[in-house]
């Protein structure tokens, strides 16, 4: 979808972040000019603008058209064309994608009002003496503000994302091992927003600070959950749980089924593993006796990859039970790690758009295979 692909890259923050950069310059150029009292240089305004509205950046989104239009007082003369004195200036700039017009609803209209702020600005080349009245200045220093705080919390989720890129990383081999990118958490999309905010809590932590909307886990197997490792001694309940394959027993639950078009999936980064303190990972769903821990990355090779590349399992089998192998990550996923929210059902996705994963470099994909199970019987 388009519209994901423009969404995902912050394109349109992007162009935000441009127009408020020029708007500052050309607020600088009429400042001059006035200073200098040099009014015709005001002309120059025009290819000011159109080298602003021209740059790549806004191939295939945005388009511009400045007309000079005779003033009445010289139309009777024929063959007399538009010029300085004896011509008036239109100034037409158009989103031109409907996909970024959507994102720009979504946005309430930001791009919109940066654009028409230029349109007014442009009005000093018929009126010198034009300036915007403090009210206008008022309602676009909090709209520049506004688009600002999303830049910086774009500019640091880069950041964070690159810190990611210089720490210590999972073996190659181990990556090659793994079913899809990462690793998985699923979820109902009313809990994302207490996600984004502040991050994903392990279930002690989530239910102590009630930022749980919908559980989608089984009780009964949660309390078989409610026991000690045996590597650290934490009780497996202090820790946030990943499959390493989303497409196991879990997603094949009745709680699932039931609210199937809102389940969604965050792949994490697979290097938080060896980046965060004391993980731990399992050969087979936490909550069931036989199920071994293990903490050092040379011991992946007791996970059984062959079967979770597979993906099939048979019920009452060790398959279901290999089948929902963890990775346990203690008390909290900060945000950053999150790579990707994927989605079943693109009904939804609008109330994923809603909540700008986009500013803190999350991707979201549409894509129903991640949601697939291979149940034998």
């Amino acid at each position: 979808m388009r519209i994901l692909e423009i969404f995902n890259s912050n394109l349109y923050l992007k162009l935000c972040e441009f127009l408020n950069k020029e708007l500052v310059k050309i607020n600088n150029f009429i400042l001059i000019v006035k200073k200098k009292n040099e009014f015709s240089d005001f002309l120059k305004l025009e290819q000011i603008y159109l080298n602003i509205f021209t740059n790549s950046i806004f191939e295939d989104f945005i388009s511009i058209k400045i007309e000079r239009v005779l003033n009445p007082h010289y139309s009777m003369v024929q063959d007399l064309k538009p010029k300085p004195g004896n011509s008036s200036f239109f100034i037409s700039i158009k989103i031109t994608s409907d996909d970024l017009i959507k994102i720009d609803e979504i946005y309430d209209k930001r791009l919109s009002s940066l654009i028409r702020l230029f349109k007014n600005i442009f009005t000093v080349i018929d009126k010198a003496s034009y300036s915007l009245k403090d009210e206008e200045l008022l309602k676009y220093e909090n709209l520049i503000n506004e688009i600002n705080i999303k830049i910086r919390d774009f500019l640091l989720s880069t950041n964070n994302k690159e810190l990611i890129n210089r720490r210590e990383k999972l073996t190659s081999n181990i990556i090659d091992n793994l079913p899809f990118n990462g690793f998985y958490h699923m979820t109902h999309i009313d809990n994302l927003k207490n996600i984004l905010s502040n991050g994903l809590l392990s279930h002690i932590r989530v239910y102590s600070s009630r930022l749980i909307s919908i559980d989608i886990s089984n009780k009964e197997i949660q309390k078989e959950r409610n026991r000690i490792e045996n590597i650290f001694g934490r009780n497996i309940q202090d820790y946030v749980p990943l499959y390493i394959n989303p497409q196991n027993p879990m997603m094949d639950s009745k709680k699932v089924r039931d609210y199937q078009s809102n389940i969604i999936l965050l792949e994490i980064i697979p290097h938080i593993l060896v980046q965060e303190k004391n993980t731990l990972f399992s050969d087979g769903n936490a909550a069931q006796s036989q199920t071994n821990f293990y903490h050092n990355q040379t011991e992946m090779e007791n996970i059984n990859w062959q079967l979770l590349q597979e993906g099939k399992w048979i019920n009452g089998t060790e398959s279901h039970r290999i089948m929902c192998s963890e990775i346990l990550i203690p008390e909290k996923i900060e945000v950053f790690y999150i790579n990707k929210i994927i989605l079943r059902d693109p009904m939804i996705l609008e109330n994923v758009l809603l909540l700008f994963p986009n500013h803190r470099g999350i991707k979201i994909e549409i894509n129903n295979e991640y949601f697939s199970t291979y149940r034998l019987n």
